[in-house]
């Protein structure tokens, strides 16, 4: 009988930029779906930096290979609601929420990201939480 590989519980913090940038893109590749809450301007990161990774998943998606991705934003104007059009376009299913309550965070079924500083205009976080405990998978 073969035994089934153990899952190492981890939760740490990332601070080096391309460990963080590599962490992210795993999420995107060993994901069975994707929800995020953030606001607009991680939507622009987003877009202009793994958009290719979102086509990739979307074609699993048609397929039946995967479940999709989830959005809950805050948009501010009508440049947002321009960004987010393109999204739902492609078959990303977007929520316009009044006020995010939450830091940024984003949930796969086997990871959180959880971004400790705040996400500027333009500009990555210097560090992010980055966890596989079910604790948090659980919660969010």
């Amino acid at each position: 009988m073969k035994r089934c590989k153990e899952i190492i519980k981890q939760t740490k913090v990332l601070e080096n930029q391309q460990e963080i940038f590599s962490v992210i893109v795993d999420f995107y590749k060993n994901s069975n779906y994707l929800k995020f809450c953030s606001p607009i301007e991680t939507i622009n990161l987003i877009y202009s930096n793994f958009f290719n990774y979102h086509q990739e998943i979307l074609v699993k998606y048609k397929e039946g290979n995967h479940k999709g991705i989830r959005w809950i934003t805050s948009l501010n104007n009508e440049k947002d609601i321009q960004l987010v059009k393109s999204y739902i376009d492609k078959g990303i299913e977007v929520r316009h929420v009044k006020d995010l309550i939450a830091n940024s965070f984003a949930l796969s079924d086997n990871l959180f990201l959880f971004t400790i500083d705040k996400i500027e205009k333009g500009k990555w976080g210097n560090s992010i939480l980055c966890s596989n405990d079910g604790l948090y998978l659980d919660h969010y």
